[in-house]
């Protein structure tokens, strides 16, 4: 995902040295749209990234994996907390 990497790479540029990143993102494959809770009339597009995925993207832009953690929700929903530094 082009807009993902372009974000990682902004947050690797501003942060100073030794800087950390901390993200927490929702993990699955593929994508879905589905209505905007804020406008309810815009639709937005949903992309799931894996852990692997997030991994190989942070390392290769230059950031070191302090650690990687997989947490569900009450509603089942997987997310991906990633430490990570510059």
């Amino acid at each position: 995902n082009e807009e993902l990497r372009r974000t990682i790479i902004g947050f690797f540029r501003v942060l100073k040295p030794t800087g950390k990143l901390h993200l927490r993102i929702e993990e699955g494959t593929g994508e879905v749209k589905e209505k905007d809770v804020v406008t309810s009339s815009e639709k937005r597009i949903i992309r799931y990234i894996t852990k692997g995925e997030i991994r190989q993207l942070l390392m290769k832009i230059g950031f070191t994996i302090l650690i990687t953690e997989n947490i569900s929700s009450d509603r089942g929903i997987k997310w991906l907390k990633i430490w990570a530094q510059k």
